[in-house]
This record gives C-alpha cells, sequence and structure tokens, in this order.
C-alpha cells in the first residue's frame, strides 16, 4: 500500500518528501476549491446551507497563500468565524426541521448574487496575482 507522499510523487506534482499541507500546488488547489464551493453554498438560497457556505469559505483562508502580514490574527478571524458558522448552521437546520422548512429556497437578490462573484473573483485575483511569492 502507497502512503500518501509516495501516490503523490508518483503524479508528479510534488517531491517525496514534501508534506500535502506544505506543498504549494496542493494548498492553492484546496483554497480555490474550498472558496468555489463555499461561494456555490451561499448562492444556493437555503438558510443553513448559505451559513456551511461561510464556514467552508472562512476555512479557506487556512489554505491561503497570503498569510504572510499577520498570519495569527487571520488564522484567528478564521476559526472564530468556522466555529460561529458552523453553530449558527446546525441551530438553522435544527430549527427548519422542527418547523418543517429545511428546504426552503429563498432566492438571492440580484446584488447579492453580483457581490458574491465580485468576492470570488477578487479572492482568485489575489491569490493568483504573478509576483508575488505564495508559501
Amino acid at each position: 500500500m502507497l502512503d500518501v507522499n509516495a501516490a503523490v510523487w508518483l503524479m508528479g506534482s510534488v517531491k517525496p518528501h514534501d508534506t500535502l499541507r506544505k506543498s504549494s500546488t496542493i494548498k492553492l488547489v484546496l483554497y480555490l476549491t474550498s472558496i468555489t464551493l463555499g461561494m456555490v453554498l451561499i448562492l444556493i438560497g437555503i438558510s443553513w446551507l448559505c451559513l456551511l457556505g461561510c464556514a467552508i469559505t472562512l476555512s479557506a483562508l487556512l489554505f491561503s497563500g497570503n498569510l504572510r502580514i499577520h498570519p495569527f490574527r487571520v488564522r484567528l478571524v478564521s476559526y472564530l468565524g468556522l466555529v460561529i458558522s458552523l453553530f449558527g448552521g446546525v441551530w438553522q437546520f435544527v430549527q427548519a426541521e422542527r418547523y418543517g422548512f429545511v428546504f426552503l429556497r429563498v432566492p438571492p437578490h440580484w446584488w447579492f448574487v453580483v457581490f458574491i462573484i465580485v468576492a470570488w473573483l477578487s479572492l482568485f485575483v489575489r491569490e493568483l496575482r504573478p509576483g508575488r511569492s505564495r508559501w
């Protein structure tokens, strides 16, 4: 059975001594995937999925390459936001289950969709900006 480092090395993306957590390619993919998944969940329009999307988006900050300025503050905000969003999502789900509207969808307004798309694009551009060293 192959360990994770050997499997990653066979795929050719990183050297065998790198770990998944320290690999810049893996961190970039995890960051961009988390941002995209979180934004999609926010735009679905179900309250508890929106909060779950917020939690996933905030957890993506842990994989960002732009943590050089204040890494402790960013991680603290990320963890606090993650806990608050998850707690709110569970609370919304329990309340929705209690009253029978778990999958009640309220479509977002057009300005909210535009705001989310602009935020999503700005996070992508900020992370992929050329000339900056990531990790």
